[in-house]
C-alpha cells in the first residue's frame, strides 16, 4: 500500500506498528522491511545523482523484484544512466544491483558493471583482495 511518506507491504496501510524509516523516507514494518522509497526519496537520490561526476551504486533502493515495489529502484536507475550520458563514469557493483539495471534495460547506459559487489567494496576501502594477493605471493 502506498502512504504520503512511503511504501509498505501488507494489506493494509500503515498498520499501528508502524513507523517511518531513516532518511530515505520509507515505511519500516516489524521486523524492519522497507520495501522502497517514497517520492521524496527518489527526488533526493536524483538530485544528487546527478550532481555527480562518479557514481557507485551497490544495492537497490527497494524490493525491486516486486514490481509495485520497483519504482524507486528504477528511478536510481534511470538517474544513474542520464548522469553517464551527461558526463559522469558509474559504476554497477553486485549480483542485485546488476539485476536491477538489467530489469529496466539500462545495463548498456552505465559505464561499467561488476557482479562483484562485496569484493569490490572490499577493495575499494582496503585496495586488495585476499585472493588477489595470494595470487601476487
Amino acid at each position: 500500500a502506498s502512504t504520503e511518506t512511503g511504501t509498505i507491504s501488507g494489506p493494509q496501510a500503515p498498520p499501528p506498528s508502524c513507523r517511518p524509516g531513516p532518511a530515505a523516507k520509507v515505511w519500516v514494518i516489524p521486523p524492519p522491511m522497507g520495501v522502497d522509497i517514497a517520492d521524496e526519496g527518489k527526488k533526493a537520490f536524483r538530485e544528487h545523482i546527478l550532481g555527480c561526476k562518479t557514481i557507485l551504486w551497490n544495492g537497490p533502493v527497494g524490493v525491486f523484484e516486486i514490481d509495485k515495489f520497483a519504482t524507486g529502484s528504477k528511478e536510481v536507475a534511470l538517474a544513474i544512466a542520464e548522469a553517464t550520458k551527461n558526463g559522469a563514469y558509474s559504476l554497477i557493483g553486485g549480483g542485485d544491483s546488476v539485476a536491477c539495471v538489467n530489469k529496466f534495460g539500462l545495463a548498456d547506459q552505465v559505464s561499467y558493471i561488476s557482479t562483484g559487489g562485496g569484493a569490490l567494496l572490499e577493495y575499494i576501502e582496503f585496495g586488495d583482495l585476499p585472493g588477489v594477493a595470494a595470487i601476487r605471493d
